[in-house]
């Protein structure tokens, strides 16, 4: 039981933190480079459509 645990919270922060990441680092260059935070905003979205599509099919 506690390795379906491990595995469940592992695929969430696998899933769920760089999209964040790049969120938050988007939104703080949002003024001074307003470029870079539209590219970070795309790349968190696509990160985040992939992942929850490759994790969702695993664990199926």
């Amino acid at each position: 039981m506690d390795n379906v645990v491990l595995a469940l919270v592992v695929t969430f922060l696998v899933g769920f933190l760089p999209p964040i990441v790049l969120f938050v680092l988007g939104f703080n260059r949002r003024k001074s480079h307003p470029a870079t935070s539209k590219i970070m905003y795309i790349l968190g979205v696509v990160y985040l459509i992939v992942s929850l599509g490759i994790c969702a099919t695993l664990m199926i």
